[in-house]
């Protein structure tokens, strides 16, 4: 974490906004950088003058949908082959996949747009919507809109905190490590319903 915090300052020192941007490009696809933090920071250098708060939190919200948006194409260009690939040994064929897209293409962008509040989730729901074939228009329309709220919340907790965005930081990073087992846990609940009706 210590490492991470650092190399967050080191970035943002170095390219002031748009480090703030490029490292939530690199969380929206889907790497390990997470916006709790990145997004605290921007709003710290709002509160220096360095940057309006207005400013900070679109620089942020375009470099999460631009990373979003590599996630997506990742998702359309090669998940799927993989997904029918590893169908067997995941215990799913095409036509439970055509399933899932269909199901996609019809809470998709619902989909999209909820799951950017939701922790361990909002970054990778780009990767489904890109094997389901979401339009891209719809697709960067949603992910922008649904992660709105949550860059300027945290980048004006950021703001409002001022040197002590790090304190948010960590704070946040507990919260995350807690809901996220949680989430897992619901999916996989979800699969094993899944699966259990399709013996039936």
């Amino acid at each position: 974490m210590a490492g991470l915090v650092s190399w967050l300052v080191g970035l943002v020192e170095r390219a002031g906004p748009w480090g703030v941007g490029l490292a939530m490009a690199l969380d929206g696809a889907c790497l390990p950088l997470p916006s709790e933090m990145i997004l605290p920071l921007g709003g710290y250098l709002a509160s220096q003058g360095r940057v309006s708060l207005p400013g900070i939190t679109l620089v942020a919200n375009l470099g999460l949908a631009s990373g979003s948006l590599l996630a997506y194409l990742g998702g359309r260009w090669g998940g799927r082959p993989l997904l029918l690939r590893l169908g067997r040994w995941l215990g799913f064929g095409p036509g439970d996949l055509a399933r899932a897209e269909e199901w996609f293409s019809r809470w998709g962008p619902l989909a999209v747009f909820t799951c950017r509040f939701v922790p361990g989730l909002r970054t990778l729901v780009s990767i489904p919507a890109g094997i389901a074939g979401m339009p891209l228009g719809p697709f960067l329309g949603y992910t922008f809109l649904g992660a709105l709220p949550w860059t300027f919340a945290f980048t004006y907790a950021g703001f409002l905190l001022g040197s002590h965005w790090e304190r948010l930081a960590a704070f946040l990073g507990v919260l995350d490590r807690a809901i996220g087992p949680l989430v897992v846990v619901g999916l996989l609940g979800g699969l094993l319903w899944w699966a259990v009706r399709q013996q039936r």
